[in-house]
């Protein structure tokens, strides 16, 4: 895996689709979405972008939408400005995968050994990828850890990683590991 965050790809879910609920954006929220943002509902119940700090993560976008007169359309590219993601202060939709069983890619800013797996972690934000519409969270090393309160739990070191470096060796800060939501907060979202 290249040293560039990329959000959280979906990489399993036990052979099934995986379960998703798609929330509203509104207009007035001051976040772009990307495919790959680990998304949490706030205060007032609209959908929000997890910080290093939230524990109450429902889950990860898996796709973004445009609002044209209440339904859903698909956002497209518009090179060489921007990739389909939802800018801050449009109103939208986003697909959100809320599988508890879905296990997902992250690169991880530390270097990373099979010591880490069932490490819980928390994520980092950091500049997204506008021109290609990437997410530009990644795992935040410093904060791992056995708390239940940190969003996502380390499975396993990334089969491409061991595939290159071997099912022993660590992999270098920036590689890729596979992840699950410690906690998804499903029964608290509306709806569902």
């Amino acid at each position: 895996m290249s040293n560039a965050r990329q959000g959280f790809i979906l990489a399993q879910t036990g052979g099934m689709a995986p379960v998703t609920k798609t929330y509203k954006v509104l207009a007035t929220a001051n976040n772009a979405y990307y495919p790959g943002d680990p998304v949490r509902l706030n205060g007032n119940g609209e959908l929000s972008l997890v910080s290093a700090s939230s524990a109450d993560m429902i889950g990860v976008i898996a796709a973004v939408y445009s609002n044209v007169g209440g339904e859903k359309r698909p956002l497209t590219f518009s090179q060489p400005n921007n990739g389909p993601y939802l800018t801050s202060g449009a109103a939208g939709f986003a697909e959100v995968i809320i599988d508890r069983n879905a296990t997902f890619r992250a690169q991880i800013d530390v270097t990373a050994s099979v010591g880490l797996i069932g490490s819980n972690i928390n994520v980092s934000a950091g500049a997204p990828n506008t021109r290609a519409g990437i997410s530009g969270y990644n795992l935040k090393g410093a904060s791992i850890g056995t708390s239940a309160n940190r969003v996502f739990k380390i499975v396993e070191i990334s089969p491409f990683e061991t595939s290159q470096t071997g099912r022993t060796a660590d992999v270098a800060s920036g590689g890729g590991v596979l992840v699950r939501m410690t906690n998804p907060q499903l029964y608290q979202t509306t709806g569902f």
